[in-house]
């Protein structure tokens, strides 16, 4: 898995799915846009979410189990 992703839709969207992904640093960082659409990013539970999202006329949604940052696990940002 790269350290960095960037992934760009307009008038639509996109699924990232990291389910299966073998992590190969300590932190990847993935770079969205989405205009008129919305994207979809699936990850595995032993990682870290840190989320920094901007939106406008948009939102979204994280649905992830309360988690403890643990150090030992790869962070997805």
């Amino acid at each position: 898995m790269p350290t960095e992703i960037t992934s760009v839709s307009i008038m639509g969207g996109s699924e990232l799915d990291f389910s299966q992904a073998v992590f190969t640093s300590q932190q990847v960082t993935i770079r969205v846009f989405c205009l008129f659409g919305g994207d979809n990013i699936y990850v595995p539970e032993n990682v870290n979410v840190v989320s920094r999202a901007f939106c406008i006329l948009g939102g979204n949604t994280i649905d992830l189990p309360p988690v403890i940052h643990r150090r030992q696990v790869p962070t997805i940002v």
